[in-house]
């Protein structure tokens, strides 16, 4: 089945992607940011934690509250924070459409950004890295990165470092949030059995003409990192543990590359699954791993494809 897919840009620079999905009683509405770790210079974990806040409450709701709303929609909405973007995202039966794109607006505008909650939350991230960091196959793909990006933002930690994120504090999260989440660096995606003049309508009315109504004199346009040239390199982490993690980097093409279909396939066949060349043979056959996978990871300029094993 095909769906028409539109794009209508406002005149504030806001996008919206509309997919006709007629027939669904399901439909799915992703609000996304054009940040992430790559943005932060001093900020690190900047952007995940904000993420984690526009959860904890707006002045109509607390966290509790919030997370009752999205219930009795039959909807569960969850969020992620890449190195580029920040996306807030959920699934719900077709008629909650117009108090959903409202909870969302409420989130993106309306959050209050408790002093008490924020200071919790910096404690469940810094466990969150703390988890990440007893992983050694996470923490081989961190530095990995890290190397392959250094001295752009793409070699940025999402989650931050435990030292930074304690600094962070209530005045630099809000500043943050007024400079990166405006108008021109956002994109809304609908996918449902609606009219395009209906998900347009509500688009303008709890996002379009409220970011009009905020805009800051500060706000930032987003700048995705240049290509960056490879450089041969291995990096050595020494760790107490029984198991060697190992992580293999090589150049892949960017998101918007014409050779992206492509190596995604050869990625697939390499592998992407547990019926890969790699697994079969070196797993299944050999008995050398416990696993070995390749996955392929895409930037607006830049590209990865990793092999990881252990």
């Amino acid at each position: 089945m095909k769906f028409k897919q539109e794009l209508i840009t406002f005149e504030n620079g806001l996008r919206l992607v509309f997919i006709k999905a007629p027939n669904f009683y399901t439909a799915r509405m992703n609000v996304s940011f054009s940040v992430g770790s790559e943005d932060e210079s001093d900020e690190f974990g900047m952007a995940h934690l904000l993420e984690h806040e526009l959860f904890k409450g707006t002045s109509k709701y607390n966290q509790k509250e919030l997370s009752e709303q999205f219930s009795r929609l039959a909807s569960e909405p969850n969020a992620s924070t890449s190195a580029q973007f920040t996306t807030y995202k959920a699934r719900f039966p077709k008629p909650a459409l117009g108090r959903i794109v409202e909870l969302f607006s409420d989130m993106v505008f309306d959050s209050v950004f408790d002093e008490k909650g924020l200071q919790a939350e910096k404690r469940v991230v810094e466990e969150e890295i703390k988890m990440h960091e007893d992983q050694p196959s996470h923490l081989a793909f961190d530095e990995l990165i890290a190397r392959r990006f250094g001295g752009t933002g793409l070699g940025n930690r999402i989650a931050g470092r435990e030292e930074l994120l304690r600094g962070i504090t209530r005045e630099k999260l809000i500043d943050f949030k007024n400079r990166h989440y405006n108008a021109s660096n956002c994109i809304i995606q609908v996918a449902g059995d609606f009219t395009l003049a209906e998900v347009k309508g509500l688009v303008e009315k709890w996002f379009s003409k409220k970011f009009d109504a905020t805009k800051p004199e500060n706000e930032i346009k987003k700048t995705f990192t240049s290509a960056v040239k490879t450089e041969k390199s291995i990096v050595k982490i020494n760790k107490k543990i029984a198991q060697a993690n190992i992580a293999l980097g090589f150049s892949a093409p960017s998101h918007t590359s014409d050779d992206r279909a492509r190596v995604y396939l050869i990625n697939h066949i390499l592998g992407g699954t547990m019926n890969s060349r790699l697994f079969d043979r070196i797993r299944n056959e050999l008995s050398l791993c416990y696993g070995i996978y390749s996955t392929m990871i895409n930037y607006a300029n830049n590209g990865v494809l990793l092999v990881e094993f252990s």
